[in-house]
């Protein structure tokens, strides 16, 4: 899978995370421009090694799918991971019996300004194009979550998901699945200094 962004207007399948909110996170409109040396995505080295992760994952994998679940009004974080996790057992379940390998995940939590949760994810693993976005989405509202928004993943959605780990956003990045047998390289957190957001 090529990491080139593709409008979403173009292929619905693709989400276009360069524009506009992801270009807004990142100094120099999405390029390295106005980055510390040896970055690539942010300037703090927090989101910058998260991002890299993600994006290593990617391309190990060789693609992915992004996806982003609300919730219909307001139930507690406890509920909300409790349905996060079965949503991505099911997830990974259907990969399976497609005859894909383990389903692997990054889950970023966004408190909206309505005070209800929602998550951005990213979900990797050998053969996830194996899956349909369109059932994975009509999972999510049959167990109870709102709407479920599921595109091709791009390294972009690994900025943008790295975004929400700011400390001061409150976020924290969780990954889930088997990652058994993944080495990461060493070189995901060589170069990041330490830097303000």
């Amino acid at each position: 899978m090529s990491s080139k962004v593709l409008s979403s207007r173009k292929n619905p399948s693709v989400l276009d995370c360069s524009e506009p909110r992801l270009s807004k996170t990142r100094r120099g409109g999405g390029r390295t421009g106005g980055l510390p040396p040896g970055h690539r995505f942010y300037a703090d080295a927090q989101r910058e090694v998260n991002a890299r992760s993600m994006d290593w994952a990617l391309k190990k994998d060789k693609g992915g799918i992004f996806a982003t679940l609300t919730f219909k009004s307001e139930v507690s974080e406890r509920k909300a991971n409790r349905m996060v996790g079965r949503w991505l057992a099911r997830a990974s379940q259907g990969l399976q019996d497609k005859g894909g390998g383990s389903l692997k995940s990054f889950c970023a939590t966004e408190w909206q300004k309505r005070g209800v949760i929602h998550y951005h994810l990213l979900l990797t693993g050998h053969d996830t194009g194996l899956i349909s976005r369109k059932r994975l989405e009509s999972r999510w509202t049959a167990i109870g979550g709102g709407i479920a928004r599921c595109y091709d993943a791009t390294e972009e959605c690994a900025a943008y998901l790295a975004k929400y780990t700011s400390k001061t956003l409150g976020g924290d990045l969780e990954w889930n699945g088997n990652w058994q047998g993944y080495k990461i390289p060493g070189s995901l957190s060589a170069n990041v200094s330490a830097h303000p957001a």
